[in-house]
């Protein structure tokens, strides 16, 4: 009677192995989608967006073509400079009485043109105007002359005056407007020469004396051929 039962309750080996191998692979496919779950992921690459150097926010590479900014500021530091900064010294040369005699006296002028024809000109109008604050000297130009024209080049410094140059005055007035033209024009450049000329005709004689001026005139010319 007993082993009846046993014989019952007894499970086929086959039974058995194949159950045994459902657990197993049961077991096997949970236990890798849990590693699955927490095992961590492969970092994957995050590539930068590439932008072209062209770009309006960026610097320009070297060499292709477009500004350097730093290079640009310079620049505008150096135009700056070139438009408004520089100043030339030159001089206005009065007459000045010593009672025996008279002299011409430089009094300096600072002029902002920046170029020596332009700097020049400005002394020459300057001095033409007549005024002089200090009442020691004095102009012997007549009031009425103008600069026409002023011009440098290789040949010297070009001078054209108006026709009331050669007006009014005796000959040491003659003489003293020579050399305040002569003087004054030179006065960047002591050495240089000057060719005068009234209403565009070259200035060979000056007043009714016939005082002769040599062309060009210079300093030394003045100071050898004429006596204040």
């Amino acid at each position: 009677m007993e082993d009846r039962n046993l014989s019952r309750r007894r499970i086929p080996l086959g039974i058995v192995a194949g159950l045994s191998a459902i657990a197993l692979l049961a077991g096997g496919a949970t236990a890798l989608f849990t590693w699955r779950s927490i095992a961590p992921k492969a970092p994957v690459a995050d590539f930068p967006t590439l932008e072209s150097p062209r770009d309006g926010n960026s610097e320009a590479l070297p060499g292709d073509g477009s500004r350097n900014p730093t290079a640009a500021k310079t620049d505008e530091t150096a135009d700056k400079t070139e438009n408004g900064a520089t100043e030339q010294v030159g001089q206005i040369f009065w007459v000045q009485d010593e009672g025996s005699g008279f002299k011409l006296v430089g009094r300096p002028m600072e002029t902002p043109a920046t170029t020596p024809d332009a700097a020049i000109a400005s002394t020459l109008e300057k001095l033409l105007q007549g005024t002089e604050a200090e009442t020691a000297y004095f102009s012997s130009i007549p009031a009425e002359v103008e600069l026409l024209d002023l011009s440098i080049d290789a040949e010297g410094i070009h001078v054209d005056l108006s026709e009331s140059f050669q007006s009014g005055g005796g000959s040491a007035s003659m003489m003293g407007r020579l050399g305040q033209i002569v003087y004054t024009a030179t006065s960047l450049d002591p050495a240089a020469k000057v060719w005068i000329s009234v209403a565009g005709d070259p200035l060979t004689v000056l007043g009714g004396e016939g005082l002769i001026v040599p062309q060009p005139m210079t300093r030394a010319q003045f100071d050898q051929d004429f006596s204040l």
